[in-house]
C-alpha cells in the first residue's frame, strides 16, 4: 500500500468521525504549529534514532505533478501544503514515553476526531474543522505503540472525503 493511499484511509477516518454531529467541533482550536515543530525539533537532538522527514511546499509541489495519483486522492493532496513524518519506534523507551505525554500536553483534546484500537495498538487523528464543518485544518494521525507521527499541515474538503468513501 502506498504513502497516498495509507494517507487516503486515515483521511476516511477523520470523515467517518467528523460526520457525526458535536456540539462542540466547530469551536475546535487549531493544532499549535509552532509548539508541535519545537517538540519534534527537541526529540530529534535527543536520540539518533528520533527519525523525522519534513516534506515542504517545494516537494509537495513536485510530488504531486510528478505522482500518479487518481482524481480523489489528487483532490485530497491538494490542500496539504507540507507533511512531516516521524519514526521514533526505536527509541529508547523514556524518550518514546516523554516525547508522547509532551505531544498529549500539546494536542488539543476537543480536536480529537478519531481513536481506533486495533491489534492492541491505538491510533489517534486530530483535526481542526473549520468552514461550518466542510474542511478538516492540520491533520495529525499518532499511533505511540508504533512510535509514529503523521502531520499532514494544510485542509482537505470534506466533499473530497466524501468521494473516497464512496469508493
Amino acid at each position: 500500500m502506498t504513502i497516498y493511499r495509507k494517507l487516503a484511509v486515515a483521511a476516511m477516518l477523520v470523515l467517518a468521525m467528523a460526520v457525526v454531529p458535536c456540539g462542540s467541533a466547530f469551536a475546535s482550536q487549531k493544532v499549535n504549529r509552532t509548539k508541535l515543530t519545537a517538540l519534534i525539533r527537541n526529540y530529534r537532538t535527543k536520540d539518533s534514532s528520533f527519525d523525522v522527514v519534513n516534506i515542504g511546499g517545494f516537494l509537495m509541489g513536485l510530488a504531486k505533478n510528478a505522482s500518479r495519483l487518481d482524481r480523489d486522492e489528487a483532490a485530497i493532496l491538494k490542500g496539504i501544503k507540507s507533511i512531516c513524518v516521524v519514526d521514533y519506534c526505536d527509541c529508547p523507551e523514556d524518550i518514546r514515553k516523554g516525547f508522547d505525554s509532551s505531544l498529549d500536553r500539546i494536542l488539543p483534546e476537543e480536536d480529537l476526531l478519531v481513536e481506533t484500537k486495533e491489534d492492541g495498538s491505538t491510533m489517534r487523528i486530530y483535526g481542526s474543522l473549520s468552514g461550518k464543518g466542510t474542511r478538516v485544518e492540520d491533520v495529525i494521525i499518532h499511533v505511540a505503540d508504533e512510535g509514529a507521527l503523521i502531520c499532514l499541515f494544510g485542509s482537505i474538503r470534506m466533499e473530497d472525503l466524501n468521494r473516497i468513501m464512496e469508493d
